[in-house]
């Protein structure tokens, strides 16, 4: 039967929201917490020690590379399983982040301290740089485990819905982090070596503030033997998933020494000065749009998981609009007041006089630049891998390219290579997507994301605002009535959705908020194995408000939900077949199951 949607995209739209406010702080903190770092050691240690771990910086990214991919894959992975209330395949897909994450990092912590003479060696022998690279690497190299368990919380708690809790265990980390650093370095005068060490408790420590919420989340978080046949299969398709953002950095480690490379050739150090400047402001918008992406991906495999193909397609398009709108912002800040952004980095006049040009022309790269990298991550939603990974692959031919015929052709136009290699690559990306929907009429033509439910059941969808709840309850009669159910099932779908609804309206008038909250009301068929036969009905109800978990907390005092008219929501656990509730960015997810006998 064809799918009927009257839905507003409020719910999908606030939950949104409040993910990317909360991922876009924590970067924000992130930065400031290795900016404290690096204040601390170069008036506490010395300029020089700043030096080393500016050194050694790519070394310990290469280490921390792999707990990353598998965090992104598994959160992918983790996020449709979460959506599909899979929760045993959700603490699967934590294992395989913790364990896996864990095992590498070790894995390459140990030669690393074993063999950092060997190694320093090979980055300096400068007299002033070498003995302090001796007491920073061997040490220094253990930071990517510590790394690794604090990720692989967090990470998880942010597929759970509980991104704000992550940004005040960032500002913990961050508090102790710069206590460790007083206290390692300026109290105790143990030098580059007490950085480390602050690093590493800060991470650990941290975590104190997640055990509560793990002891809640018991489904989620419950720890297991990796020593399973799942683990190895697991930990591939995590690291597929994970891997498109790793060929990114290292796709954008080759344009940039490219760039730089060019830039010296053309313009010595001042080519270099402007480079610099353009990556600060690329880094600056790489936190908006990897934290709209990383939201983006958790959120849309979540309702990927539930089913619900509208609220992915709301989730997808307003993540565009969002990356559009502040990466057009930052190119236009940067476009507009080159002069302020150069002297904010210490230009002089004469720097500012060959700087402003160069700047107002690369920051026309920002935004196609943004767009590539959410294209890309869009396509891993759908497991299109090769797709996503070929985009980026395309990337540095497309743009050396144009860099190596401006610098010969066109030297007077040098700096316009990377806004035009990265049309030319964005141009390519959209025209293969184009192509692709070619073939195929049922998915959008730019993000590929499926336009239909592919599947032989009714999907019903719709809004209420709190004052319309009643006509909610005619229309889900009428949509039971078309399900042709028997009459007890209908009944019992009717009594359980009345009663979750009027609890949650109760609730929140008797908290005083306002009555301008919506539900999101879905419901569709549940079909067998081979989908050529119905089993039932899956009710699903959302509402934005305060945590009303009706599965636990009111049944163990049901006496408290006996007023008026309404029915307990002990009786509501009793006439489902099975009821499932999770509180994720604000909003209340109610799950029920009803089967037919």
């Amino acid at each position: 039967m064809k799918a009927e949607h009257i839905r507003k995209p409020y719910l999908a739209y606030a939950e949104l929201t409040t993910f990317i406010i909360a991922s876009v702080c924590n970067s924000l903190i992130l930065q400031a917490n290795v900016f404290i770092d690096a204040v601390i050691v170069g008036n506490y240690v010395s300029t020089d020690a700043m030096a080393v771990i500016n050194l050694f910086a790519p070394l310990l990214i290469l280490v921390t590379m792999v707990p990353m991919l598998l965090a992104e894959g598994s959160m992918v992975a983790g996020s449709r399983a979460f959506g599909e209330q899979d929760y045993p395949q959700v603490n699967r897909t934590f294992m395989v982040n913790l364990a896996g994450g864990l095992l590498f990092s070790l894995a390459a912590a140990l030669p690393i301290s074993l063999f950092a003479p060997s190694l320093v060696g090979l980055y300096t022998d400068h007299a002033r740089l070498y003995p302090l690279a001796l007491d920073y690497l061997p040490v220094a190299a253990f930071i990517g485990v510590a790394f690794a368990i604090q990720n692989s919380y967090t990470v998880f708690l942010q597929l759970i819905g509980k991104a704000r809790l992550v940004v005040r265990v960032t500002i913990v980390q961050m508090m102790i982090n710069l206590l460790f650093d007083m206290l390692f370095i300026v109290v105790c005068d143990w030098g580059i070596q007490g950085a480390v060490y602050a690093t590493i408790c800060s991470y650990l420590l941290s975590l104190v503030m997640v055990v509560p919420e793990v002891r809640r989340q018991w489904r989620i978080f419950a720890p297991q033997s990796v020593l399973r046949s799942w683990f190895p299969s697991l930990t591939w398709h995590c690291g597929k998933l994970g891997l498109s953002d790793a060929t990114g950095s290292f796709v954008s480690v080759i344009i940039f020494s490219g760039v730089n490379a060019a830039a010296q050739r053309l313009y010595g150090a001042d080519g270099l000065v402007v480079v610099s400047v353009f990556m600060q402001m690329l880094s600056v918008g790489s936190l908006v749009t990897m934290g709209v992406i990383f939201s983006m991906q958790s959120l849309g495999m979540t309702f990927l998981g539930e089913n619900d193909l509208l609220g992915y397609r709301m989730v997808i398009s307003r993540s565009l609009l969002i990356v559009i709108g502040c990466m057009g912002i930052i190119s236009l800040a940067m476009g507009l007041s080159p002069e302020l952004l150069l002297s904010c980095f210490g230009a002089d006049e004469q720097l500012i006089d060959f700087a402003r040009q160069p700047i107002t022309i690369l920051s026309t790269a920002l935004l196609p630049f943004a767009l590539l990298f959410y294209y890309c991550s869009v396509y891993v939603t759908q497991n299109r891998i090769r797709l996503s990974i070929g985009v980026i692959l395309s990337e540095p031919p497309f743009i050396l390219a144009t860099q190596w015929v401006m610098e010969h052709y066109f030297p007077g136009q040098f700096w316009w290579f990377f806004p035009v290699g990265v049309v030319i690559a964005l141009a390519a990306c959209l025209a293969t997507a184009w192509m692709i929907s070619r073939r195929n009429s049922l998915i959008d033509c730019f993000t590929l994301a499926p336009k239909t439910v592919d599947a032989p059941y009714l999907d019903y969808s719709l809004n209420y605002d709190e004052q319309e709840s009643h006509s909610a309850f005619l229309d889900i009669l009428k949509y039971l009535d078309i399900c042709e159910l028997s009459r007890e099932l209908s009944n019992r779908i009717a009594v359980c959705a009345e009663e979750i609804m009027n609890s949650l309206i109760g609730l929140k008038t008797r908290e005083g908020e306002s009555c301008r909250h919506f539900f999101d009301v879905r419901m569709m068929e549940i079909m067998n194995d081979e989908g050529t036969q119905s089993r039932g009905i899956q009710f699903f109800l959302k509402a934005r408000g305060k945590s009303f978990n009706p599965v636990r907390e009111l049944s163990l005092n049901p006496d408290s939900m006996m007023t008026g008219n309404a029915l307990s929501l002990l009786l509501v656990n009793k006439l489902c077949d099975h009821i499932d509730y999770n509180y994720r960015n604000g909003v209340n997810c109610v799950v029920m199951k009803f089967f037919k006998s």
